[in-house]
């Protein structure tokens, strides 16, 4: 009896440290999305002053803006394909958030390049 026992209170720990990692996942990997959409919006500023100042006329420019269309597009299908990890067998759910949270952190880093990138050549007018 005390072994099943003993059994049941591992599992049951084991079960709640991974919801409490499962949580902190998810809310780290919301954080990085929250920051990646906050420059964006400034990514595609700098896309504007680009095309308004140089359109595509150099190979310089169109590289940077085919950067930012990729950083853009990576993150409209990251957000079209994230789905919160219910119903899933915790180890699953767990998995699945590390490579959304390594998803979407390289998409972060992606539109940061991609920012400064732009404006190193808006800079050098």
């Amino acid at each position: 009896m005390y072994r099943n026992l003993s059994i049941f209170l591992f599992l049951l720990l084991a079960s709640c440290g991974g919801q409490a990692t499962l949580e902190t996942l998810t809310e780290e990997t919301i954080t990085i999305h929250d920051e990646a959409m906050a420059n964006l919006a400034n990514m595609n500023r700098v896309k504007r002053e680009l095309k308004a100042q140089y359109g595509d006329s150099t190979q310089i420019i169109q590289d940077v803006l085919l950067q930012i269309k990729k950083a853009d597009t990576d993150m409209m299908a990251w957000m079209a394909n994230y789905k919160a990890p219910e119903d899933m067998p915790i180890e699953d759910a767990i998995t699945y958030m590390e490579a959304q949270k390594a998803s979407i952190s390289q998409n972060r880093d992606d539109i940061q390049a991609a920012i400064d990138a732009g404006k190193k050549l808006l800079k050098n007018e």
